[in-house]
């Protein structure tokens, strides 16, 4: 949810310290990307629809596709996942504790020199959510580069599953490159790569191979499956584990997206069984959300009740079977279409 800025109580301000002449000085698109690639190298800004708005990862929010759009003509950003938008005052009031007003966001920039030493960041062009098929050869080479398994076993990813995925390594990223196999893993084309930081100072857990980013469905050759049923979870390994466990479930590369192509697909299932993390209210949301677009078949379903963590790996790290979990969600009696 948007949070309400507090401006303060109108304050005298000589015409040096005007406000709008004060925000002319900065140019929004120029520090924003400045402030985010300080904290996080693997921070990419991109045009988006022509020349005037940027996209990336929000730095408000967790997500893996980027909603957050920088306007250069406006001088504005906006969050179309948490609705969070402002100047770029609003931005240094939001993202630093102790600025709570205008007068301190300008003493803030002021003090930090961003003013005069904003560093110029190389936007990269982008008007399509991917350039095409990735060439296998890369993803061979990060396979094989993916010596130490340990992160995966311990999240219960089995040989096998990494190696019928082609998960890899990118050691300039130190993230596990994860490809989204637009058919049967392994035997078909890749436009999107998902990339999991194992950085821990990393302040993205997922983001995307630049070039190789958009909307992706993981396991989405699930959609031509006969089945009576499919379940949607909010998580990428999550959907590869239980895949592994037997469970017919996919995953958007991001709560909040969705692509109009896969309605048809999902309502050829008798159900479609949408399961947000466990206490996770914007993935509720997002959920329901979901739900809507595919129709009456679709159904928002919770995790079991009990103290065991928030999302399907959770769950099975912590004893639960793959049989319990599907019987659970399978539960009529929970039934609300949307």
């Amino acid at each position: 949810m948007a949070r309400i800025l507090n401006h303060g109580a109108p304050t005298r301000i000589s015409k040096s310290r005007d406000i709008g002449l004060f925000k002319a000085r900065v140019n929004i698109v120029d520090y924003i990307a400045a402030a985010l690639l300080v904290d996080d190298p693997t921070f990419e800004l991109a045009k988006f629809n022509g020349d005037d708005e940027y996209r990336c990862l929000c730095p408000f929010h967790d997500e893996m596709v980027g909603s957050f759009s920088i306007y250069y003509t406006s001088q504005q950003f906006y969050c179309y996942g948490c609705g969070e938008h402002g100047d770029v005052l609003d931005f240094v009031i939001i993202r630093n504790e102790g600025v709570n007003d205008v007068m301190g966001a300008m003493k803030f920039l002021e003090s930090t020199n961003a003013l005069e030493s904003v560093a110029k960041y190389p936007i990269t062009s982008r008007t399509k959510a991917s350039l095409g098929p990735i060439d296998p050869a890369q993803l061979a080479t990060w396979h094989a580069q993916l010596l130490d398994r340990t992160w995966l076993y311990d999240r219960l990813i089995t040989d096998r599953t990494i190696d019928r995925y082609q998960l890899g390594y990118v050691p300039s990223k130190e993230a596990i490159a994860i490809p989204f196999w637009q058919g049967l893993p392994g035997a078909s084309p890749v436009k999107i790569v998902q990339m999991r930081s194992l950085r821990q100072d990393s302040k993205r857990k997922y983001f995307g191979y630049k070039g190789f980013y958009g909307s992706a469905l993981f396991n989405q050759d699930f959609l031509s499956t006969k089945s009576d049923y499919i379940i949607v979870l909010f998580g990428t390994f999550d959907a590869m584990l239980a895949r592994q466990d037997g469970v017919l479930a996919v995953s958007p590369n991001g709560a909040n997206v969705y692509r109009s192509e896969w309605t048809e697909p999902f309502q050829q299932f008798e159900k479609v069984y949408i399961v947000p993390d466990k206490g996770n209210a914007n993935e509720v949301k997002a959920a329901q959300q979901f739900a809507a677009k595919i129709g009456p078949t679709a159904y928002v379903r919770s995790f079991p009740d009990g103290d065991w963590g928030k999302d399907y790996t959770d769950w099975r790290m912590d004893g639960g079977s793959a049989y319990d979990f599907v019987d659970h969600i399978l539960d009529t009696e929970q039934d609300r279409s949307f």
